[in-house]
């Protein structure tokens, strides 16, 4: 029976590698930034104006255009270079996340909602492609 050392685990075979801390890096900052929007942005539509309805409205076009954008961010990812799609995503996310603070008029607000959900969308599911593929397959389930 062999015994399990760190020195029976080879780099190829190390779970956090510079690719995978990487990754994690990103998907953190990406969540963040997410998430700090997510909790002012309802009060920052109202701020502008506009009723509580329509803050809602806005607030929703980001969900439901992630989940309608989600199967056609799988068909993207399989046919581009992952680290493009990546790229792509996080300038999308960050234009939407800059593009809050130029416009003031609900219709253009809906807009930036639909970017910022469209690069959510490609970002979530580019993470998780390039996560299964950094990710030794003897060590899957640890990923």
């Amino acid at each position: 029976m062999k015994s399990l050392s760190t020195s029976n685990i080879n780099s190829r075979d190390a779970l956090f590698n510079r690719n995978y801390i990487a990754v994690m890096i990103a998907n953190f900052l990406i969540s963040g930034g997410f998430y700090l929007v997510n909790v002012i942005i309802s009060s920052y539509v109202v701020s502008l104006g506009m009723t509580q309805t329509v803050a809602g409205a806005i607030i929703g076009c980001f969900s439901l255009t992630s989940l309608i954008a989600r199967p056609f961010s799988g068909a993207l990812t399989n046919r581009m270079s992952k680290k493009k799609m990546m790229l792509v995503s996080v300038i999308v996310m960050a234009l939407a996340t800059y593009g809050y603070t130029l416009f003031h008029i609900s219709q253009l607000l809906v807009l930036v909602r639909i970017f910022h959900g469209v690069g959510f969308a490609l970002f979530s599911t580019v993470s998780l492609v390039m996560i299964s593929t950094i990710v030794p397959s003897d060590r899957m389930s640890e990923g």
